[in-house]
């Protein structure tokens, strides 16, 4: 497992879940998104990818948007 240098940028992985555990909306769109993806509802478990990328993609656009 690599060791991240002393103030490097964190991955974009660990970028998203920061971003998710700081804002409760994004938390609470991702649990949903997450539960749809198996939902007995075809239309709702085929838009929950969507959801889901959106979410991670706010989660990261925040991210970057706090460290400027």
């Amino acid at each position: 497992m690599a060791v991240a240098q002393p103030g490097a940028e964190p991955g974009p992985a660990r970028a998203r879940g920061v971003g998710i555990a700081r804002r409760p909306d994004l938390a609470a769109r991702h649990a949903r998104a997450k539960s749809n993806l198996e939902h007995e509802d075809a239309a709702t478990a085929r838009e929950a990818p969507r959801e889901l990328s959106a979410v991670l993609d706010e989660a990261v656009k925040a991210v970057k948007a706090v460290r400027g």
